[in-house]
């Protein structure tokens, strides 16, 4: 019996970090645990290449967690999760829903740079561990650089970032680098 109220207090663990904005109409919070998924042939079929709310990590968070909303990028995912100071959404019912942001595994890394360029029919099965994030892009942390960048603002001139090697391929980004060259 004290085995189950440990892993119930476990899956109660609810975020608490915030970051500044919002995401798809939900308050999105730092993940405090890893979450895996297990990505397996049906939601390979059904995915979009390219797209990081239809790929096949998506399909399978989708199938897995019944969620509302997940997007994938290279370096991070955000998959909408019950939480006390979440939105309700439309179709689920009274549950509260948070946008709760993840660090990519480079296991989720291969299969995203598989599922982008077309190699996805030798990955079946896998299984994906998303982590929480890092402590330099937690949400606190963030408030705290982006304020320094604020006051430091003045005639600097923007430059376009050089485009890396994965987006050259057609691997999508979250940054805003989604043409293809």
């Amino acid at each position: 019996m004290t085995t189950k109220t440990k892993k119930q207090s476990k899956q109660l663990q609810i975020p608490t970090d915030r970051y500044a904005h919002d995401v798809a109409g939900m308050p999105c919070f730092a993940a405090v645990e890893s979450l895996p998924v297990m990505v397996g042939q049906h939601s390979i079929e059904i995915s979009i290449p390219g797209d990081d709310q239809h790929c096949a990590i998506a399909e399978a968070c989708r199938a897995q967690l019944q969620t509302p909303y997940v997007s994938v990028g290279r370096s991070r995912t955000d998959i909408a999760l019950p939480h006390p100071q979440g939105v309700k959404k439309p179709g689920y019912g009274d549950t509260l829903w948070a946008a709760v942001r993840h660090q990519n595994t480079d296991s989720a890394l291969g299969l995203i740079i598989a599922a982008d360029t077309g190699n996805l029919a030798e990955i079946v099965g896998q299984m994906v561990k998303f982590i929480p994030p890092h402590k330099e892009n937690l949400a606190a942390n963030k408030r705290r650089y982006n304020s320094i960048r604020k006051r430091g603002k003045g005639t600097t001139k923007k430059r376009k970032p050089p485009i890396d090697n994965l987006t050259a391929v057609g691997v999508r980004n979250l940054t805003g680098q989604r043409q293809r060259v």
